[in-house]
């Protein structure tokens, strides 16, 4: 019967699984002791966030607000969720979002911006988003594309671009076409920031957001094109769109990531079942073959003897003892082919005439002892004991 312990590809996963397992805990313990021994703390965040101190992040763009007197707030809810003049968010802010990654914006997100906007708030938008903000925002979408300048210089002139002069960046987007946009910043052929107006408001659009990270901000006049984007006004940054506040990053998640995501996981849920323990009674490996011929044999014998049979016991033991003699595939049993296998083997005369006897006219009892006879003589030619 099969086994009910782990199979070996139950085994290779349960060793993967610990490993995997242990090689966490240990990285962040690691992880933990070298934040111990830092000098100052450091906080890791989403691309764009103004909570993170990784290069590329933007805590340095709130930190510089701060430093120059601004009043910067965060907004941890869903846009849809907020009403505007309630302290959160006002038509009098700048609404900052930055590297918006896996969010996926509602239709009411959108007409929440679209009110926003309407009623003479500043929208400043930085990296790629997604097509329906675009969509719902711009009469016509600008085009968008990855591979952009490093440097660039004001193309027309404006509140935001007073002062500046060029802007540094890794080059990581860029504008082919502003579509309905002002070009207001790039070179002689892409766009890196456009403007464009809605009811009372205006939308700046950076087409590369690692302008204002942590590790470009200090880089040509790109503080100061921050400073300007910020038009005087309370500075709110949006981080429901990198995780934080509400349900977390999986809100940010797109449906049909999650679904793929959920099956990914059944699918290895199912895999581990099937190759881990299995419960329930233990199966066959094989099913049950009839018994073998020499231990069919003793038995029927038995019963014939106990059934008051010996004559027909001995019958059944002496044509199994020819079938051990000549093999099961020869034809040839005559009563010549028989003595002589029976001689070859080293059987007695006596043994010889014993086996080959076709019946016996003698009392009961000498019936019982030529079965036994005969047995023993099955037994020795077979190579068992008896």
């Amino acid at each position: 019967m099969r086994s009910t312990t782990l199979t070996a590809e139950g085994r290779m996963l349960r060793r993967w699984l610990v490993g995997a397992a242990i090689a966490i805990i240990l990285f962040n313990l690691v992880n933990l002791a070298l934040r111990a021994l830092r000098p100052t703390e450091e906080v890791f965040a989403p691309p764009g966030s103004s909570y993170g101190t990784n290069a590329d992040a933007s805590l340095a763009w709130d930190e510089l607000l701060d430093a120059l007197g601004f009043r910067t707030t965060r907004l941890e809810q869903p846009l849809s969720t907020v009403q505007l003049g309630s302290g959160r968010l006002g038509t009098d802010d700048t609404l900052v979002i930055m590297e918006p990654g896996f969010w996926q914006p509602e239709p009411a997100d959108i007409d929440r911006l679209q009110e926003f906007l309407e009623g003479g708030g500043r929208l400043v938008l930085g990296g790629q988003m997604p097509d329906e903000l675009i969509d719902g925002l711009f009469e016509v979408p600008p085009t968008y594309d990855f591979d952009g300048p490093t440097t660039s210089t004001v193309l027309v002139g404006s509140e935001v671009t007073e002062g500046v002069r060029s802007i540094t960046g890794p080059g990581f987007g860029v504008f082919d076409d502003p579509g309905s946009g002002i070009g207001l910043m790039g070179n002689a052929s892409q766009v890196l920031l456009l403007a464009q107006s809605l009811g009372q408001g205006n939308i700046f659009y950076v087409a590369d957001a690692a302008v204002f990270s942590n590790r470009f901000i200090g880089e040509s006049d790109n503080a100061l094109l921050a400073v300007n984007l910020a038009g005087g006004r309370r500075v709110v940054f949006d981080e429901y769109v990198h995780g934080f506040g509400g349900e977390g990053f999986w809100q940010n998640v797109p449906g049909r990531w999650q679904v793929m995501i959920w099956l990914l996981g059944l699918a290895l849920l199912v895999w581990m079942v099937a190759v881990g323990r299995r419960f329930g009674p233990p199966e066959r490996v094989r099913r049950d073959l009839p018994p073998e011929r020499r231990t069919y044999v003793d038995s029927l014998g038995g019963l014939m003897a106990r059934a008051k049979q010996p004559e027909a016991a001995r019958a059944i033991v002496q044509r199994a003892t020819w079938r051990e003699l000549m093999g099961r595939s020869v034809v040839d049993r005559s009563r010549e082919a028989l003595i002589e296998a029976a001689v070859s083997r080293g059987l007695e005369p006596n043994d010889v005439d014993l086996i080959i006897a076709e019946e016996r006219h003698e009392a009961r009892r000498r019936s019982e002892e030529d079965l036994i006879a005969t047995d023993r003589i099955l037994a020795r030619i077979s190579g068992g004991q008896k």
